[in-house]
């Protein structure tokens, strides 16, 4: 069986045109991944307090201001 290493190292040797091959079949391989494609398409248009939360995330995320995923998990979750 790969390590995970193995296929980091032969990840960075692809050739830059076919990244997006392998990222896709990567994150169909992630856990959950079936479940996101048979989700409804949420065709809602934006609300202004949707752009107004998009920007804002936006901006935190360009300054730096993120969480890690423990931290974020430890937020939501508790």
């Amino acid at each position: 069986m790969a390590s995970k290493e193995e296929l980091k190292r032969l990840i960075d040797q692809l050739p830059e045109g076919e990244t997006d091959k392998v990222m896709s079949l990567v994150v169909s391989l992630l856990p959950g991944r079936d479940a996101l494609d048979r989700a409804p398409l949420d065709d809602e248009p934006a609300t202004q307090e949707d752009i107004a939360a998009v920007r804002a995330g936006r901006e935190k995320f360009a300054t730096g201001e993120t969480l890690s995923s423990a931290e974020a998990r430890r937020r939501l979750l508790g």
